[in-house]
């Protein structure tokens, strides 16, 4: 994060400059409050699965890499098939729910 004040900023800018520091704070704070909880902040639920999934996947290290990458790429197969997305548009995180999780999971063992 680089926010940073300095003495040349005029006042408008200072507030401004701290108005989003405490906004970015605050979300922080909700977000380690809620670690380990059922509850997922508001701001979280609007991000684009696909992509979280794509984000994920660049940055996963171990030796199952393939097994993941196969994981969300059968999702996204199932997401379409299902017509619950229709292509290219997005799947926000909020909207994946235990009933979408469930009936993926029945997909894959009946279409092994």
């Amino acid at each position: 994060l680089s926010i940073t004040i300095t003495k040349d900023d005029k006042p408008e800018k200072k507030k401004e400059k701290m108005e989003l520091a405490n906004f970015i704070r605050s979300q922080r704070e909700v977000e380690v409050i809620s670690k380990n909880t059922d509850y997922t902040p508001k701001h979280k639920k609007k991000v684009d699965f696909m992509l979280f999934c794509e984000s994920f996947l660049k940055d996963y290290t171990k030796k199952d890499k393939r097994m993941v990458r196969y994981a969300i790429e059968k999702f996204n197969a199932y997401l379409l098939h299902e017509r619950i997305i229709k292509p290219n548009k997005i799947l926000l995180a909020g909207e994946v729910n235990n009933r979408i999780i469930e009936a993926f999971r029945d997909y894959l063992t009946s279409n092994e």
